[in-house]
């Protein structure tokens, strides 16, 4: 549920060509994190932890 002071984003209403470039910078600023180890290893054991919580369910 949102706040009266929250931003409220329409995703419908974005041009496709502005979805292309705010995707963009996405995957280029996400690309460029994943080059730090430290982000690359809490990814790495999140990804291990998810994997063992799904064997146990």
């Amino acid at each position: 549920m949102q706040g009266p002071n929250e931003p409220h984003v329409i995703t419908k209403e974005i041009p496709e060509s502005v979805q292309f470039t705010l995707a963009q910078a996405a995957f280029e600023a996400i690309k460029r994190d994943f080059e730090q180890p430290e982000v690359r290893e809490d990814y790495e054991r999140w990804k291990a932890a998810k994997a063992a919580a799904q064997k146990t369910t």
